[in-house]
């Protein structure tokens, strides 16, 4: 899985977050506990803001 610093700043990553080997970071990302990310997504986020991926329920 590619993950790039944007400004200084790296995505995060949950221990337990199944990201697709795939699927691209960069920046100010957070991507949560139990979440994931399939094939070709991309998360992007420029310096002092956030994108983050929480925990989600199917149904």
């Amino acid at each position: 899985m590619p993950v790039y610093a944007f400004d200084g700043v790296s995505p995060r990553v949950s221990a337990d977050a199944y990201i697709h080997p795939d699927a691209v970071l960069i920046g100010h990302v957070t991507v949560g506990a139990q979440s994931s990310l399939a094939s070709t997504s991309t998360l992007a986020s420029a310096a002092r803001c956030c994108t983050s991926i929480p925990r989600c329920s199917p149904g």
